[in-house]
């Protein structure tokens, strides 16, 4: 999940990417280009995931929101 995200990030990352525990990875993937999709898939599935759990926290009111974020019931 987000650690996945992370090593990705820092795989593409310039300053990063030529260490050689993220260099291998881009090498056994096929490179740049394949890390970047990679790296926007999860992108893609992690912003899925919130915007359903957002939506399944709040479905039957905003309270227990309300409660967490600005302590207001």
């Amino acid at each position: 999940g987000i650690f996945a995200m992370a090593y990705t990030g820092f795989a593409l990352w310039q300053t990063t990417a030529n260490l050689p525990i993220f260099l291998w990875f881009t090498n056994l993937v096929g490179g740049l280009m394949k890390v970047r999709i990679i790296h926007y898939c999860g992108l893609f599935w992690f912003l899925c995931f919130m915007l359903i759990h957002i939506y399944l926290a709040n479905i039957e009111g905003f309270a227990p929101t309300m409660i967490m974020f600005f302590r207001k019931e």
